[in-house]
């Protein structure tokens, strides 16, 4: 993993660049604070302990809603992509459903189950399934021929031909899915804090800004960056370290 100093450099140059914009008052907007501002309100929320607890709901919810999504995608689309009449009778369903945009079923969930954590889970998982699910098709499709054709030299089953050709030949592509599942999860679960369920990391930015309080505000959208950032980071070392030689990982990260 090579650190990036050219694009480190590019953040503290904006900082930087922000810092002086609104202290010399080059821009002015009522609500805009400095940066030094800002990380006074995120010690403000790291000492009095409220960052600890919702960051908790935040990564726990989140953790449920990829766990399932991948679970859900992992079988469907192994399913789909090995059996032929699951393929036709599925894909019209799955072009038309992942068409929909996942905040317009918040509402829904809200109709439905309330604002309760069970809520942000079906909103995210329902986000979060179809690039796991694709991926996943997609690995299935492009397995080599010729391994099929060895299972079947080898009088395999159609259990053992899933588990000891299917599957390892579609990690790499699961891997791949993964990464971009678990970050709309995560996405997906803190606009859904915003919208529907008052806890976690979304609800506190919407708390911040009804109460004026930019330096809370931007102080919470500066956690949200760094918690996607590490996370996808954690993904890609852990891509790297399970598949060490995969070229399309590679290209993927």
């Amino acid at each position: 993993m090579r650190l990036n100093l050219a694009g480190g450099g590019l953040v503290l140059l904006i900082v930087l660049v922000w810092q002086l914009a609104v202290a010399w008052k080059i821009v002015e907007f009522d609500y805009l604070p400095k940066p030094t501002e800002v990380a006074s309100g995120l010690g403000e929320i790291v000492g009095d302990g409220s960052l600890v607890s919702q960051l908790g709901h935040t990564l726990y919810t989140a953790g449920i809603a990829s766990l399932l999504a991948i679970g859900i995608g992992v079988g469907l689309g192994t399913l789909v992509g090995l059996v032929r009449p699951v393929e036709v009778m599925t894909g019209a369903s799955v072009d038309f459903l992942r068409s929909i945009p996942a905040v317009s079923l918040m509402p829904v969930a809200l109709l439905l189950l309330g604002p309760a954590v069970e809520s942000e889970v079906v909103v995210a998982v329902f986000a979060g399934v179809w690039p796991i699910l694709l991926s996943t098709i997609a690995g299935v499709r492009t397995i080599n021929p010729r391994l099929h054709e060895v299972g079947k030299v080898l009088h395999l089953g159609r259990r053992e031909r899933t588990l000891k050709i299917v599957i390892p030949s579609i990690v790499p592509s699961i891997l791949v899915g993964v990464r971009l599942a678990v970050v709309t999860c995560l996405v997906v679960v803190i606009i859904a804090e915003i919208m529907i369920n008052p806890e976690g990391i979304g609800w506190a930015l919407s708390q911040a800004q009804k109460s004026l309080r930019p330096d809370l505000l931007f102080a919470y959208a500066v956690v949200t960056g760094l918690l996607g950032y590490l996370i996808n980071l954690a993904l890609i070392v852990g891509v790297r370290v399970i598949m060490p030689g995969s070229q399309e990982l590679r290209r993927q990260a």
